[in-house]
């Protein structure tokens, strides 16, 4: 197995000394004794009463999360983001992978979003598995769109499932897969009903998965970007999501050695999953 270019890009003192967590928190810890002083000084406390204490420690709780953010923007100037190894082989595509769409009654769009992704990441072993919570209308719908996939990609490639009744929302749909499809696959990508993955995305998150340095990682999470803004809304929600990545994500990765799981769009390796256990009922 060839091994994709590693060499990590170097980096300077003053990242080295910022990529370590006890600087990071330091300066959390000194930002929010800062606002917490100067909040003190603008607050009368009168003998007796316990508002000015609430609104003390109401404030002091707000402005650790302030320090938090206000810390990553600023390490997100200097800290680069790290680099993940991938390998180059042929054996990768042979490896068994689920693509899972957990859908609910989808009005529409569903779809195109589900054929984009699959069809742009047909590898010999990648299975498109469409897991339902929706109610019979739906689901007859949703029957009727999987045979037209069917059609597209051959009966052996797509697969459906409909849950009834529900339980346990989008992790016991979850749930329910592994313990009762999931055994033949090695991975897993799990897709909300409103995702797209881009072309060549599978490959290149298998690449990732499979490198021996990054045997450790049990989840790998895309950065997630928002399209067809088309709304005032929408385009501020795609700006904030922008800079949310760039500045905080790249920073907890580079800083604390690991990121947020969105829940979708990401490569999840099976084997680690399975040791979770979550309280049932959620």
């Amino acid at each position: 197995v060839a091994a994709l270019p590693t060499e990590k890009p170097r980096r300077s003192l003053l990242e080295k000394l910022l990529a370590k967590p006890g600087v990071f928190f330091s300066l959390v810890f000194v930002l929010t004794v800062c606002q917490i002083r100067w909040f003190m000084e603008i607050v009368t406390f009168e003998p007796g009463s316990p508002l000015p204490y609430l609104l003390t420690v109401t404030f002091s709780f707000l402005s650790v999360n302030v320090s938090i953010l206000a810390t990553q923007a600023f390490f997100a100037l200097f800290v680069k983001a790290p680099v993940f190894p991938g390998i180059d082989s042929t054996d990768i595509l042979q490896i068994p992978v689920a693509l899972i769409y957990c859908v609910k009654n989808e009005s529409f769009g569903m779809k195109e979003r589900i054929s984009y992704s699959f069809s742009g990441n047909l590898l010999p072993n990648l299975h498109l598995w469409i897991l339902s919570d929706s109610d019979e209308a739906h689901g007859l719908r949703e029957e009727k769109l999987v045979q037209e996939f069917r059609k597209e990609f051959g009966e052996e490639r797509v697969f459906y499932r409909r849950r009834t009744p529900p339980y346990e929302r989008k992790q016991g749909n979850l749930n329910d897969w592994l313990i009762r499809f999931g055994a033949p696959y090695k991975y897993f990508i799990v897709c909300d009903a409103d995702s797209l993955l881009p072309e060549g995305w599978v490959l290149e998150a298998l690449s990732i998965a499979e490198h021996p340095a990054n045997s450790h990682i049990a989840v790998f999470q895309s950065a997630i970007y928002i399209t067809h803004e088309n709304s005032f809304y929408s385009r501020m929600q795609a700006l904030g999501q922008f800079y949310a990545q760039r500045f905080y994500f790249v920073v907890n990765q580079a800083v604390l050695g690991q990121s947020i799981s969105f829940g979708h769009n990401q490569l999840i390796r099976k084997e680690a999953f399975e040791k979770i256990t979550l309280p049932e009922g959620i």
